[in-house]
């Protein structure tokens, strides 16, 4: 029994260790990325506030656009290496304004992903991961890494209210290392007001 559980450890770690190895260093893991992802969907985008998705992300969000009462973009500061992004994070808010009084709701309107590995296989994984946690049909999931720039569009309908989301994904080669640039987006389109009378 012993020599089992000596086996099973033998196989186990090495795999482990590869995984953390190949991570670069500052870089979140795709899996704590994806979780996040999932979570904004399933909470429904026009409910997260930015309170919300700091309880959401995994790391700490700085504000970017901002003016005396709110903010309307933060950002996760990962990995930055001699000033360009190789693996963060940014969050792009709708500000309303309620017309009766000082209140106001932020809807999260858009989530641009950069992220950087070793291998384009391990950059078009992650880019699959975050697109199924964030809604792309299992349809669309397979063609995702055939080209070096995509986009993909579908539809969710809630109530009276149609949702459009679209995703943009790019792979590059930057010196030994791969880039996936990921955008997220979502746009809701009301309903015609019924015809006056």
């Amino acid at each position: 029994m012993r020599l089992c559980r000596v086996f099973a450890l033998a196989v186990l770690v090495p795999m482990l260790g590869s995984q953390v190895a190949n991570q670069l260093e500052g870089c979140l893991d795709p899996n704590a990325i994806t979780a996040a992802l999932e979570r904004i969907r399933v909470t429904d985008w026009r409910n997260v506030s930015l309170r919300g998705l700091r309880s959401i992300w995994p790391t700490e969000l700085d504000a970017l656009d901002c003016d005396t009462e709110v903010c309307h973009s933060v950002w996760s500061k990962d990995r930055i290496i001699k000033g360009h992004c190789q693996c963060c994070a940014t969050f792009y808010f709708d500000v309303k304004h309620d017309s009766e009084g000082p209140s106001r709701r932020e809807e999260l309107q858009n989530i641009i992903i950069n992220y950087t590995g070793h291998h384009r296989e391990e950059i078009v994984a992650a880019a699959r991961a975050f697109a199924k946690a964030s809604g792309l049909p299992e349809s669309d999931l397979a063609t995702i890494g055939n080209d070096a720039v995509q986009n993909f569009s579908w539809e969710s309908t809630r109530g009276s209210e149609k949702d459009i989301y679209g995703v943009e994904l790019r792979f590059t080669r930057q010196g030994a290392l791969w880039e996936l640039y990921f955008n997220v987006g979502r746009h809701t389109i009301a309903p015609p007001s019924a015809a006056k009378p």
